[in-house]
């Protein structure tokens, strides 16, 4: 319950300072410095980015559907492109194969999309997570998006690393020029609820 309304309360408050945002799921790099105009959100997005992760006690015992090593769960996804960061999400592996990340575009833009995953492997994975693109207004469908990853999670169950590529096209399916495909590596850290 806490958690709900913390959530509440931080969705609220980020609401206030949308403005009139155009960015979806994998906007472009031009397309997201527009969004962190006000300096704090860069500022604090820099902060997280070169913030050491806290260690966990791998020791503990964890629900019966992360015992095998399995990517079903929370976690908090960083993107790194050029040596930026290009995004970061908190991202839901569901264990029926589907997938949702809340990522840090402005709610009103639309940050939540949703996608697929298959084990590719052992400790293997692959992501297809479809977006649509709207113009910079964010009124007018212009295209459609994927983001693209190839995960490795760690033998701790705790975290992974991996590639991905966000490719944007056009209503035809087109590459669109003035948005160049991304491409990077990520990592992630599970979020437990201890």
């Amino acid at each position: 319950m806490k958690t709900t309304t913390l959530s509440l309360a931080l969705v609220a408050l980020f609401a206030g300072f949308t403005g009139h945002a155009s960015a979806q799921c994998g906007s472009t790099t031009a397309q997201r410095q527009r969004l962190f105009q006000p300096t704090w959100n860069a500022a604090l997005l820099g902060a997280q980015a070169s913030a050491p992760m806290p260690a966990q006690n791998i020791l503990e015992p964890k629900p019966l559907d992360q015992s095998d090593g399995s990517i079903v769960g929370l976690w908090d996804v960083t993107f790194m492109s050029g040596g930026q960061v290009y995004d970061e999400g908190f991202d839901q592996y569901h264990s029926d194969g589907t997938e949702i990340m809340n990522d840090i575009p402005p709610p009103a833009s639309g940050n939540v999309c949703l996608g697929v995953w298959a084990r590719t492997g052992g400790h293997s994975y692959k992501l297809r997570h479809p977006f649509w693109i709207f113009d910079n207004a964010g009124i007018n469908l212009i295209g459609r998006g994927v983001l693209l990853e190839q995960i490795t999670l760690d033998v701790s169950g705790d975290s992974y690393a991996g590639t991905f590529i966000f490719e944007f096209r056009d209503l035809s399916g087109n590459p669109i020029p003035s948005m160049p495909d991304v491409s990077g590596s990520m990592t992630a850290s599970r979020i437990t609820a201890d």
